[in-house]
């Protein structure tokens, strides 16, 4: 159908020159003719249609299901796209974050089909948030995860906080997935099928304490039971339901309860002003979240007048590399086992062993330059 053609390719936003410069590559790789511009325009115009691999190479390069280049109605209900929350304002994303995107649907419909060949029965033991105010919800949530104020504050830093949230997450059911998303963007997303598995998707570009904020603001729309995509994005005050999935997230990682009693023993005004620097370590030391929530948090409870942190913008990682030096490039296995986490990578092992799924089956899920020695190296 030629309006389903061009509807895929606007879809991710690409021009008729930058489709060429997607599609060839897979064409040369089938040892087929190239396509151009014109190709193009006559698909688009319907003056001729596609061969197989064009066809094959079309959907690859567009991230668009075969069937539906064959129907009218694709154009009435588009595919979930992700570019906004319920009730948000769509954001374009790039082609590459499409490809993130793409990703993360990929490795969910995997780890779906993979739990239903196992036998595995569903074992989510996320919390309802039926009937639950904020706090109700946030110390469910805390209590499902075993995450108690002596844990918290146990935790060595960032990288173990994070470490300890997403093993807890995971235990109770929710695979985590982390791809490389523009965080100025998009900085996570949560998905739940009728008949599939809770998961969210997380920003490898963000910072640890970000990561965690995210990861239970997701939690939080996957305890509404709400189906399809959703994004994290705190700048999108104006959204009801977003704003609610924040609140929760603070006081899940920040109970006010453990905030009044460190009040209690601490004039947090007073040393603010006095040592700012000294007091914001510690504080985050007891609850391993960034600057810049844990001022906001003070200052919505009424502990603090004023924050002391600024509320514009992200918090972005720094990175510094000497002059003349690179970073060596990731083999493709190791970044893949950290896209797949631990959840996965045992889920995939198990499958692979019992040999109730092909190797073939499964690279199919993984984009073209994932090979089978780094299937076989992500599971070893």
């Amino acid at each position: 159908v030629p309006s389903a053609v061009l509807f895929a390719r606007e879809r991710v936003s690409l021009t008729r020159e930058e489709l060429v410069s997607k599609v060839n590559p897979y064409l040369r790789r089938m040892k087929q003719s190239t396509i151009t511009q014109t190709d193009i325009e006559l698909w688009e115009s319907g003056s001729r249609g596609m061969t197989w691999g064009e066809s094959y190479a079309f959907t690859k390069a567009t991230m668009f299901p075969f069937a539906a280049l064959f129907k009218d109605e694709s154009l009435e209900e588009p595919l979930e796209d992700f570019r906004a929350p319920p009730g948000g304002i769509p954001r374009d994303l790039s082609y590459t974050d499409q490809r993130h995107i793409h990703q993360f649907n990929n490795f969910y419909e995997m780890v779906t089909e993979l739990q239903a060949r196992l036998g595995e029965s569903e074992t989510t033991r996320l919390p309802s948030a039926t009937g639950r105010s904020t706090k109700q919800l946030a110390d469910d949530i805390r209590t499902t995860l075993g995450v108690t104020a002596e844990a918290q504050a146990s935790w060595r830093d960032e990288a173990h906080a994070i470490t300890e949230w997403t093993e807890r997450v995971s235990q109770c059911g929710v695979f985590v997935f982390t791809l490389p998303f523009d965080i100025d963007v998009l900085r996570g997303m949560a998905r739940w099928d009728d008949g599939g598995p809770p998961a969210v998707a997380l920003s490898t570009q963000d910072r640890s304490t970000a990561r965690i904020f995210t990861l239970v603001h997701e939690l939080a729309h996957l305890s509404h039971r709400r189906s399809g995509g959703y994004l994290c994005d705190t700048r999108i005050e104006a959204n009801q339901v977003e704003a609610r999935m924040n609140r929760i997230a603070a006081e899940t990682m920040v109970p006010e309860e453990w905030v009044r009693e460190l009040a209690s023993r601490l004039d947090f005004e007073q040393s603010l002003k006095a040592s700012p620097r000294a007091t914001r370590t510690i504080l985050r030391s007891a609850f391993r979240v960034s600057s810049q929530m844990l001022g906001i948090r003070l200052k919505e409870l009424g502990i603090v007048e004023s924050s002391g942190y600024s509320n514009t913008g992200f918090e972005k990682p720094f990175f510094s590399t000497k002059a003349g030096t690179t970073k060596p490039r990731r083999a493709m296995s190791e970044l893949f086992r950290e896209y797949l986490g631990n959840k996965t990578v045992t889920l995939l092992g198990s499958a692979l062993d019992t040999n109730l799924v092909g190797e073939g089956e499964i690279l199919d899920y993984f984009p073209s330059n994932f090979k089978l020695d780094d299937l076989w190296e992500v599971v070893s």
